[in-house]
């Protein structure tokens, strides 16, 4: 059954298993939060409505959007509520290789090519519109991981054992008092057990073939604090 942890709650648990620094246990779990949510889909798809400036082709990201762009799903071009166009990805070699080393000072048009570059999302052809009181707008769907502090709280999740396991991973990597061997084993442990937590999230968000197996008595593993 899923719930929703808090920040803190996760990095308590951790610290069962390794010490921790308080001023990097935060730092630990968002460096957790970003890989395992890169691999999961946990938030929902935002939408943003770019607003246009005639002969403007790129518009800064981390301004307006998102700090913590992951993926763009998709752009359509808005000329009415129920008027649109497709645009579609690409990046600035293609575009040099399709349209020469002049592409960016092409004739201003309705955009039908987006790409991403230096935090900007950008436009071919640049638009020939500013957008007035509604129309016309750029539509994207992205997703993004947020940044989270101590108060916040997880998105609902049936475990929190894969960013227990992987802020200890990262913990352990960064421990200058132990040997090269116990590095290499503990690593590796963690790392087992944070796969075979993850394998566990993933089925819980995208749902498991066969539902019928209880899973009575799963054993947490747990080393012993140096």
């Amino acid at each position: 059954m899923a719930f929703t942890p808090s920040v803190s709650q996760v990095i308590d648990k951790a610290g069962e298993h390794e010490r921790l620094d308080p001023y990097q246990a935060l730092d630990l779990f968002n460096e957790a939060h970003h890989y395992i949510c890169s691999q999961l889909h946990l938030y929902p798809i935002q939408y943003w409505q770019l607003s246009l400036v005639a002969g403007q082709a790129e518009y800064p990201w981390f301004n307006t959007a998102s700090p913590n762009l992951l993926k763009t799903w998709q752009c359509n071009y808005f000329t009415g509520p129920n008027s649109w166009n497709p645009v579609r990805w690409t990046n600035v070699d293609t575009l040099i290789q399709d349209y020469g080393p002049g592409w960016n000072y092409v004739t201003s048009g309705t955009p039908s090519l987006y790409y991403e570059r230096g935090g900007n999302i950008g436009f071919y052809p640049q638009p020939d519109t500013t957008t007035g009181a509604t129309y016309p707008y750029c539509s994207i769907e992205y997703d993004e991981i947020p940044i989270l502090t101590m108060d916040d709280t997880l998105p609902p999740v049936d475990t929190v054992y894969p960013w227990v396991y992987y802020i200890c991973w990262l913990q352990v990597r960064a421990d200058p008092n132990r040997s090269a061997a116990e590095l290499d084993q503990e690593r590796e442990a963690y790392w087992k057990w944070f796969q075979e937590s993850m394998h566990r999230l993933r089925e819980s968000v995208y749902g498991r073939v066969a539902r019928d197996r209880a899973r009575v008595g799963m054993r947490i593993p747990m080393p012993r604090r140096p």
